[in-house]
């Protein structure tokens, strides 16, 4: 179950995914708040690639996994990922939890299972598709310690389908807002713009993270500054642009 506190953190969770929709840099930090609503260990958006993986934006706490995640092959051996998208859950807008995507002996025993979920203190997931995209699935996934917290329960799946709409509209406004810039840019490409690695360091004024990606990925780096330019942002957002993404 949420936090007590949840009317206060779904506020602050809601806050910070469309302060990330000007300053995608803030993703991790709305991943975040995200799983702190949840009172779990982490959130991630997860797209499957044109290569046949899977590509991934983490929070914080998920930096050390991420990095696993991608050089060590799981990102191609993501059986709960691969599971979720047989069963169409990257596209149907449904919440779902592991007993949803047939979660069994095998998938409990599957090497993902035991040498990276266990291995990070993970185990357990309550995702939904967050796409605005009808063409490109992606979906939010919020990580569950296995041996701390049962799957998640109907009521809180209920409770990421709320978390998942406002996930899905900033999303819809990041890709306006870079196709200001560069025409006609697709989710795909967005989210590898967004970034598949990065590295945040919260004790400075700066934020920092590596775009990167095997096959043809994007390989800049971004410094983007920790102000108040993506709230101001936000504010800013002409009338019109706020009805457009009811």
């Amino acid at each position: 179950m949420p936090n007590p506190s949840s009317s206060g953190l779904f506020l602050h969770a809601v806050e910070a995914i469309y302060d990330a929709a000007p300053d995608p840099s803030r993703w991790p930090q709305a991943l975040g708040a995200i799983s702190e609503y949840f009172d779990d260990v982490g959130a991630i958006l997860i797209w499957h690639r044109n290569d046949g993986s899977f590509g991934t934006i983490v929070s914080e706490r998920l930096a050390e996994a991420q990095r696993d995640y991608e050089e060590n092959g799981w990102a191609v051996r993501d059986i709960k990922a691969i599971r979720a998208q047989e069963y169409g859950y990257f596209f149907n807008g449904e919440p779902f939890a592991d007993r949803h995507i047939g979660y069994d002996e095998a998938m409990k025993n599957h090497p993902c299972s035991v040498q990276f979920f266990d291995k990070h203190g993970l185990g357990f997931i309550g995702g939904v598709a967050v796409s605005p995209d009808p063409h490109v699935g992606v979906a939010l996934s919020v990580q569950r310690d296995a041996r701390a917290k049962p799957q998640f329960s109907d009521a809180e799946l209920e409770d990421l389908r709320k978390v998942s709409r406002h996930i899905e509209k900033s999303l819809r406004l990041s890709v306006r807002l870079l196709n200001a810039e560069v025409t006609n840019l697709g989710l795909g490409e967005a989210l590898s713009r967004i970034g598949t690695a990065f590295s945040c360091w919260t004790r400075s004024a700066r934020s920092s993270f590596q775009i990167r990606q095997h096959s043809g990925f994007w390989g800049t780096r971004f410094t983007c500054r920790r102000d108040a330019c993506g709230s101001a942002a936000l504010v800013r957002m002409s009338a019109s642009m706020r009805r457009s993404l009811k």
